[in-house]
């Protein structure tokens, strides 16, 4: 990874550049993954403490969801679209859960009719609870 240092700006000393940490399944807390850090951030902040939301597994989550959603983008925004789009939610998030990646999800409409859901994704052996709102256009 080639890593284009700007006026100010070091190679991050914890990662040594590369981003994450040596068992490169936490993303830097100091240079938030991007491999450097400008010198006064060096000098004075200390390593932000390790959350379950750093987890490179966490993302994938995320992403995979929004895949879904480009999936239906061609597809009319009704009823029977969101429902399949929650039922595809609910297919994944449950295999995650027979597969003891996260303990608990919890797939919600807000508003009748509306069109967007409100994911809440329980992760194993973490207390953090990660929240998104997914929208239909």
């Amino acid at each position: 990874m080639n890593i284009i240092l700007e006026e100010g700006e070091i190679i991050c000393p914890v990662c040594n550049g590369n981003g994450n940490l040596k068992d490169s399944v936490y993303v830097c807390g100091k240079c938030d993954g991007s491999g450097k850090v400008d010198w006064v951030s060096n000098a004075i902040t200390r390593n932000k403490k390790r959350s379950s939301l750093d987890r490179i597994n966490v993302r994938m989550i995320v992403s995979h969801l929004k895949s879904l959603v480009n999936d239906l983008q061609f597809e009319p925004v009704d009823d029977i679209t969101m429902n399949t789009l929650r039922e595809m939610m609910g297919n994944y998030l449950t295999t995650l859960k027979d597969r003891k990646a996260i303990d608990d999800y919890q797939i919600s409409r807000p508003f009748a009719g509306g069109y967007n859901f409100d994911v809440s994704i329980k992760l194993t052996r973490s207390i953090e609870v990660v929240k998104m709102n997914i929208m239909i256009k």
